[in-house]
């Protein structure tokens, strides 16, 4: 690290490894045991928990104010992933070129689930998310070959599934492949 600033009361485990140039963490932070956060620049607000074993791989990581990662989450963002203020984002599998998701935002699942964003071609140009303020989203899966936006207010129940590109239709029985 070449430029580190950490606030008041913050506490990261050492079993933790954090990986980047610029480094700011926000007041009252807990970090614990065995996150891996690898990143150009790292922003996370006050009163921030990235829970147990979590690991976040991103050239700008942003987390907001008030937030919270739960375990063993894996996070794999090729440019930008930014979360808002007072964000609870549950266990994860992310995999995407851009994500932003918005203030409040609430994501819950069932034992044995997971929220997973990413899939097929879930690292090219195109694949982006950005989800608004004051969304709720449990156990979804969200394929990310071309980009997703949900807008503010939306809440997606379990088991819904999101495909962003044709792979159950054959191109040889006429089906397009265009988005």
């Amino acid at each position: 690290m070449r430029l580190k600033n950490i606030g008041k009361n913050s506490e990261i485990h050492k079993s933790s490894n954090i990986k980047c140039k610029i480094l700011k963490i926000g007041d009252n932070v807990v970090i614990e045991k065995g996150v891996k956060l690898t990143g150009e620049k790292i922003t996370i607000e006050d009163q921030v928990v990235i829970k147990s074993n979590t690991h976040i791989t991103s050239k700008l990581i942003k987390i907001g104010k008030k937030s919270k990662i739960d375990s063993n989450s894996k996070i794999n963002v090729l440019g930008n992933f930014i979360i808002g203020n007072r964000s609870d984002l549950c266990y994860c599998n992310i995999k995407a070129r851009n994500i932003k998701i918005g203030n409040d935002f609430f994501s819950s699942v069932a034992p044995q689930q997971i929220l997973d964003i990413g899939g097929g071609n879930s690292q090219n140009p195109k694949s982006n998310l950005i989800i608004g303020d004051r969304c709720v989203i449990h156990d979804v899966m969200i394929n990310l070959a071309m980009p997703v936006t949900i807008g503010n207010d939306v809440g997606i129940s379990h088991g819904t599934q999101f495909y962003t590109h044709y792979f159950w239709n054959s191109i040889f029985d006429g089906y397009t492949r265009k988005f």
